[in-house]
């Protein structure tokens, strides 16, 4: 995801923007953010603008809260995970309760039955039909934004216009619309590009003892991810003018628009 991201910055002359996910601190790993990093400079993908820490933007997030509980009907649900629909979130009666809890909640927020569509670059129209009232969480019992809120409000901080990511989060992404309508924001531009899985079907994450990429094989990664991106690099070059080149092909149309690319072996 990340040279398909560099490319299609660069190939319309945006800005390619690093960004940690460093909210959930007792996941967080400094050595993980350092090996990204190296990863990304041996494969010659130097990002614009200083890097950006989640955990630096906390009044950012608490701001896009406020806002939304302006706009939207919020409310605090004090249920587990277990006691939640996967799809209608809390169907408890959390949301006529109207005293702040003392034990840990979550902060969600009601919709009534919606349909969003927009046009997704690589898997073309795609429509989110919720047709009963759905309850999304926005802000984490751990006292953290949820992905859709953290996202929504970091892209629209870095006046982000342009998103290029995996197809798993592409259900995400309407919640993501919804709250910036909600918001009154720009609207962002996606495009979700398949997975990779290995031949169980499995997808590669390090969940699931993935291995990581080796820094010094710099060069044949670049070759086998512009492939996989439906390009024919030419191996000769060096990885500077490799790059250059696929800037200078890069065409999004040419990305398969299946959600996940089976049968892949693991680099």
């Amino acid at each position: 995801m990340a040279v398909a991201s560099f490319l299609d910055a660069r190939s319309h002359h945006g800005k390619w923007l690093l960004r940690i996910d460093d909210l959930d601190v007792p996941r967080v790993s400094k050595q993980a953010e350092l090996q990204i990093v190296e990863s990304l400079l041996a494969h010659g993908l130097n990002w614009d603008d200083p890097i950006v820490h989640q955990q630096d933007r906390r009044e950012l997030y608490q701001a896009f809260l406020g806002a939304l509980r302006d706009r939207c009907e919020t409310f605090f649900c004090t249920c587990s995970r277990r006691e939640i629909d996967r799809i209608v979130g809390c169907v408890a009666s959390c949301r006529f309760v109207r005293n702040d809890p003392t034990q840990p909640h979550t902060i969600r927020i009601h919709m009534e039955p919606y349909k969003i569509s927009f046009d997704d670059r690589v898997q073309g129209r795609f429509q989110s039909m919720e047709p009963r009232e759905t309850n999304i969480a926005v802000w984490r019992r751990e006292a953290i934004p949820t992905y859709p809120l953290s996202v929504v409000a970091d892209d629209a901080a870095s006046s982000v216009t342009h998103v290029v990511r995996g197809a798993d989060l592409l259900a995400n992404t309407a919640h993501q619309i919804f709250l910036q309508q909600q918001l009154q924001l720009n609207p962002t531009s996606f495009a979700h590009l398949p997975v990779l899985n290995e031949r169980t079907g499995v997808k590669l994450s390090k969940r699931d003892a993935a291995t990581c990429i080796h820094d010094s094989h710099a060069h044949q990664n670049l070759v086998w991810a512009l492939q996989l991106l439906g390009m024919d690099p030419p191996q000769q070059l060096r990885i500077d003018s490799l790059l250059e080149w696929a800037i200078a092909t890069w065409n999004i149309d040419k990305i398969p628009s299946e959600t996940e690319i089976s049968d892949f072996v693991s680099l």
